[in-house]
């Protein structure tokens, strides 16, 4: 039961195009190393990477044009948290359609 790489392709190039109007430096660095990290894990525990991968790729894409500033401040980024978690979840759903 793995994700073919053709669908982790695309998937990774429609994400990334948001996350390049994320957090500048952050976002697909992050993204790509929780995928990494996920990747690892499915090796030693053999989870499902059908959902798994997609959602390290997908978990900050409400991140995308969300900040005034390229880089926000931590307090910031805590006090949008919840409307980012909204977010995700909605910008997630229309990418996977």
């Amino acid at each position: 039961m793995q994700l073919d790489s053709r669908t982790e392709n695309a998937l990774k190039n429609i994400v990334e195009q948001y996350l390049e109007f994320g957090r500048e430096g952050w976002d697909i660095p992050h993204t790509r190393a929780c995928v990494y990290w996920m990747k690892e894990i499915i090796k030693r525990e053999g989870e499902n990477p059908r959902i798994l991968i997609p959602t390290m790729y997908l978990h900050d894409i409400g991140n995308y044009k969300f900040f005034d500033e390229k880089v926000p401040n931590l307090d910031t980024q805590l006090d949008l948290k919840p409307k980012h978690m909204i977010r995700s979840a909605f910008v997630a759903k229309k990418v996977l359609k």
